[in-house]
């Protein structure tokens, strides 16, 4: 599923070149959830970003179901991430004048994966997955940081991709809205989708099938904890 060969991110600095991301090479398969832990600036959003297209490496290449990634350019590597990859902000990112069913809504809109007269109706498929049909017509504003969060996850899977992608999903929630998010990812997983979370929350490591610890951009342990995610 995805592939980096000696893939590294290096940024020019008024001090000097920063290696947020020393070379690594790494293959994770479909299905794996995995966690990716260190401390703040260790490399674990540069690492996503790599892999979710964001950020383009400095060094090496990352391939994707077969797909070198790093010779698209940006069109079709915008087409290209759209339909394999979801991708879930610490920060939710989620448009403020827009409802919970518009904003899921909007990322149907932009891949155009789905016919037109269905995209309401996946939308508010997803919510309901999320458990928010409630909510559906209400603002951001209007939602817990728990929630606006599965809206976040609902949109990052309107068009069923095959990887997920997570920076700090649960860094800003309470412990039983954190518990929520990991089963929703968990059960993501057990479904098929290889998911990878950044996370500094040890508490739900036992539900990861695999561990990268990154520490001062340097992949320092990479462990495998179980054959099946729980």
């Amino acid at each position: 599923m995805i592939h980096l060969e000696q893939a590294g991110k290096r940024f020019k600095t008024p001090a000097g070149d920063f290696e947020a991301l020393q070379p690594v090479s790494l293959t994770i398969t479909q299905g794996e959830y995995v966690a990716i832990t260190g401390p703040s600036g260790s490399g674990k959003s540069t690492l996503l970003n790599l892999v979710g297209g964001i950020d383009h490496p400095s060094a090496g290449s990352i391939s994707i179901n077969g797909v070198n990634i790093t010779r698209l350019n940006e069109s079709r590597l915008a087409r290209f991430r759209g339909k394999q990859i979801g991708i879930v902000f610490q920060f939710f990112q989620l448009i403020p004048t827009l409802t919970a069913l518009e904003n899921v809504q909007m990322a149907l809109d932009l891949v155009r994966s789905v016919p037109v007269g269905q995209r309401k109706n996946r939308a508010e498929e997803m919510l309901d997955n999320v458990g928010l049909h409630t909510h559906r017509h209400k603002l951001p504003a209007a939602l817990s940081g728990g929630e606006q969060q599965r809206v976040a996850i609902a949109r990052a899977l309107a068009n069923d991709p095959h990887i997920l992608l997570a920076d700090e999903p649960t860094g800003n929630l309470d412990s039983a809205n954190s518990e929520r998010i990991s089963e929703l990812f968990s059960d993501c997983a057990g479904n098929g989708r290889t998911v990878l979370v950044a996370t500094h929350d040890n508490r739900g490591l036992h539900r990861y099938s695999r561990l990268l610890k990154l520490a001062d951009g340097k992949l320092e342990t990479d462990e495998y904890l179980q054959q099946k995610v729980a």
